[in-house]
């Protein structure tokens, strides 16, 4: 017999199967959605084949704000978007999962978000926020949102699985800003793949309002019926590009120098070292290499920066000029996170390859091996005051 669930949650959660069970989704709805929620669960049932889950519907009152994590202009009707995706994934991580920990206790219970449009940008997007969940279902998932695309490309899910799913006709939709969604779905799924996630994009007949209910418990389903994903880092990282404003200047010049300084004195020597700093990390090395076209970014994890990048376009190639991480932040699997994020960038730039160069005598040589870098060709480069730089030239095809 399932437990009374009436007088333990707030009015706008409605509770679909026994609390109790193991696997827990959380899904944001509206009252259209609310009305098809016994048929979404029955079709899980039947696909799944079993009853070790359940559905916590959260009734949102205001569609285009409560799910959406920053504003944007409106896209149909003269009705804008708003900002309180952060409030409702506070109520469903710091309420509603208390709620049903606490009162409804089970050993190894996992918690899934999930959502179809709007609701489907937010679970992706909470995904992003917190390792809470263990996967992620975003149906039909409105990717169109300005702003998402460039946000996709700077973080990193920390869910283990995400299911991804569109209609073949939405990309057809008469709303140009739209019909862009699938090329930004598509998008997605490569990033999400270059991070090493376990995911998976399927089509479905249909526009964006056809079945609904069948397409989520499809992907309810898909997360319940896959295995762990397994080994690797928590993805606690985070990608912020650097402007040209001095101040953030003056933060990465400091960053980057000491990283170096630490990492590179015991191979160049502090002579050396102390010369290249000057010559490629300080304030106005920095601010002539962004006016060159260069993409600075900060790596951070937890608040904190843990390391840096840089990056351009070189002829037919993305040429990756500094990767650094703090030492206390190596060995954590951020390399081969910017290494995806890399992957992206120079997809966008249509370019087939990665190049770098790096010190022969740095141990970052197997690192870059093992991300699937190969050596092709050795090279010496004068720089000045007696000092040379003895690389080995790497490449990672595309």
């Amino acid at each position: 017999m399932q437990p009374d669930v009436k007088n333990i949650f707030p009015s706008i959660v409605e509770i679909y199967g026994d609390i109790r069970r193991e696997n827990c989704f959380i899904q944001p709805v509206d009252e259209h959605d609310l009305g098809l929620m016994e048929s979404e669960f029955e079709e899980i049932k039947k696909m799944h084949g079993s009853e070790d889950f359940c559905v916590a519907a959260v009734a949102v009152s205001d569609w285009n704000s409560d799910l959406t994590p920053w504003c944007a202009p409106p896209v149909f009707g003269n009705d804008p978007f708003g900002d309180k995706a952060p409030e409702t994934l506070r109520f469903i991580l710091y309420d509603l999962i208390p709620l049903i920990e606490k009162n409804y206790p089970s050993a190894g219970r996992k918690f899934y978000v999930c959502g179809y449009s709007l609701a489907g940008l937010f679970a992706l997007w909470a995904s992003f926020q917190t390792d809470r969940f263990e996967g992620v279902a975003a149906v039909s998932p409105s990717l169109w949102y300005e702003g998402w695309t460039q946000y996709a490309e700077e973080h990193f899910t920390k869910a283990k699985r995400v299911y991804l799913s569109l209609g073949e006709k939405e990309e057809k939709a008469k709303n140009k800003i739209m019909a862009a969604v699938g090329d930004a779905l598509r998008h997605q799924y490569e990033l999400l793949k270059a991070q090493g996630a376990d995911c998976v994009l399927e089509w479905n007949p249909g526009n964006h309002f056809a079945d609904s209910d069948m397409r989520t418990a499809k992907g309810m389903a898909w997360l319940l019926a896959g295995k762990k994903r397994s080994g690797g880092a928590k993805s606690d990282l985070e990608l912020e590009k650097l402007s040209d404003g001095d101040v953030q200047i003056a933060r990465m010049s400091k960053l980057a120098s000491g990283i170096v300084k630490e990492y590179y004195d015991p191979i160049l020597g502090s002579g050396q070292n102390d010369y290249m700093i000057k010559m490629f990390q300080s304030e106005d090395a920095i601010k002539g290499q962004l006016r060159h076209g260069y993409n600075y970014y900060f790596a951070r994890s937890e608040g904190k920066d843990v390391g840096f990048f840089a990056f351009y376009k070189r002829d037919d190639e993305l040429y990756l000029s500094k990767l650094y991480l703090k030492k206390d932040s190596r060995g954590k699997g951020f390399s081969k996170m910017i290494l995806g994020f890399l992957v992206s960038q120079a997809k966008q730039m249509k370019v087939r390859r990665i190049t770098l160069n790096v010190n022969k005598y740095n141990r970052s040589v197997d690192v870059y091996k093992k991300l699937g870098f190969e050596i092709i060709r050795s090279e010496k480069n004068d720089i000045g005051h007696g000092y040379y730089m003895d690389d080995y030239v790497m490449s990672y095809d595309i």
